[in-house]
């Protein structure tokens, strides 16, 4: 394996296996001094079982509030700010599995509530706990396949030939009931993994769900034309 000469760039671990063909980017170094900082070293909340998944049980949805009057004199005491601060870096970089729960604990961050805190604990124990995954890009990428699509990509060839982009988008209707708005995602894939992702709140009220679909995929849309645009000027086309 040969590390990359960057090793470390702007907070990002760069690993380059020349054998494999594959670039991986991770920050790992970044969740383990924000877990010492936050929770002090070998904290019990931090180090216990790793959460394969995040716990239903943690809500992640309208049930969320703003705190109380008698909640905020205890919050004023938790690094919610910082802590949301250091999960946004990580998953701006190298962890896109985690931007829906950011973009809505990001809602509260001007008076967040217990229950947004300990959503907040339990999301950065997931990320902690999985800190070395990171996103790995691969030279020798598969052709994906689906079930629901067999026979897509038409023509692998042209796919590979275009380093493997494409994009899926999501869209929740209606999960904040009292806001009546919706959240859009995307991922936008490349060489095997995510180049670029997100999750917002869609701007306008759905009126159904497949107009909050319909937006979402606008909003990829945009972003993938973007990319494909930058490649040419890049002479990747």
């Amino acid at each position: 394996m040969v590390v990359s000469p960057l090793g470390v760039y702007a907070g990002v671990r760069i690993v380059y296996n020349r054998d494999a063909g594959t670039v991986h980017l991770s920050q790992p170094q970044i969740l383990e001094r924000a877990a010492e900082r936050f929770f002090g070293s070998g904290n019990a909340i931090v180090h216990a079982s790793a959460p394969a998944h995040f716990d239903p049980k943690i809500p992640f949805g309208s049930n969320f509030q703003l705190a109380t009057d008698a909640e905020k004199p205890s919050m004023k005491e938790k690094p919610y700010l910082a802590l949301l601060a250091t999960i946004m870096y990580v998953v701006f970089y190298t962890f896109p599995s985690a931007a829906i729960h950011t973009a809505h604990l990001c809602r509260y961050m001007h008076s967040p509530s217990p229950v947004c805190w300990d959503a907040l604990v339990h999301l950065f124990r997931y990320m902690f706990h999985h800190r070395h995954l990171g996103i790995t890009y691969r030279k020798n990428f598969p052709v994906p396949s689906f079930t629901s699509a067999p026979t897509w990509p038409e023509d692998p060839d042209i796919f590979l030939k275009n380093l493997g982009i494409h994009v899926w988008s999501d869209a929740t209707w209606k999960v904040n009931q009292a806001g009546s708005q919706s959240y859009a995602g995307f991922y936008i894939f490349m060489c095997g993994a995510t180049v670029d992702w997100a999750s917002v709140l869609i701007k306008v009220v759905c009126h159904s769900s497949a107009e909050a679909e319909i937006s979402a995929a606008c909003f990829a849309g945009k972003r993938l034309m973007f990319l494909v645009k930058l490649m040419r000027e890049l002479g990747l086309d």
